[in-house]
């Protein structure tokens, strides 16, 4: 993303599953309601809400790039090493039957 632009297909179906959430979560009351009292927390309007998705439709790849490029740098990075654990000795395997 920091080097290739996304694709206009990729954009569009990204842009048309947030959309969907976004509208699925509104789908009874209760959604629409905690939808509602988090927009007024976060942004002091629950208004926002319906703005976000005008706001959404307007993401351009120029925008992914900038943000992918603001984003990914040395000093975000988190490195991680998984190990499996070595399966702990079964009786069987343990002669004289020592633990």
């Amino acid at each position: 993303m920091k080097n290739e632009d996304v694709s206009g297909t990729e954009l569009e179906m990204v842009k048309t599953r947030a959309k969907a959430n976004l509208i699925r979560g509104l789908g009874d009351n209760n959604g629409l309601a905690a939808q509602l009292a988090i927009y007024q927390a976060r942004y002091g309007d629950w208004r926002e809400l319906f703005y976000n998705i005008d706001r959404l439709q307007k993401v351009t790849k120029e925008d992914i790039r900038r943000v992918a490029n603001a984003t990914f740098v040395p000093i975000n990075r988190t490195v991680a090493i998984v190990q499996t654990a070595a399966p702990a000795a079964t009786p069987s395997e343990n002669p004289g039957g020592q633990q």
